[in-house]
């Protein structure tokens, strides 16, 4: 299961038919910008099963989606890897 859910996210985030351009007028550079219409996933797991989903991820997409593990920050920390996570996107493992 772990496998198909990892094979579905990597299509999500990473196709280029589901980006689009981004429409912004203040800024004369805009042109040519894409954004992805889904760019942040959220996995709720049992905490002893987030070491095997990080490296899942790592096996089998390498790198191509930034993985955020939150077992393993301070509370403090946690805040600023949710604010990095909806900024950059990627898969918040809790």
């Amino acid at each position: 299961k772990t496998l198909q859910i990892i094979a579905v996210l990597d299509t999500l985030l990473n196709h280029p038919a589901l980006e689009y351009d981004i429409q912004d007028n203040r800024s004369s550079n805009s042109a040519g910008l894409r954004r992805r219409h889904i760019h942040t996933v959220l996995i709720v797991v049992p905490a002893n099963t987030i070491s095997n989903w990080e490296q899942e991820f790592e096996k089998w997409v390498e790198g191509k989606i930034q993985v955020y593990n939150m077992t393993s920050f301070s509370n403090d920390a946690r805040w600023k890897t949710i604010g990095s996570w909806c900024r950059k996107g990627g898969v918040l493992l809790m």
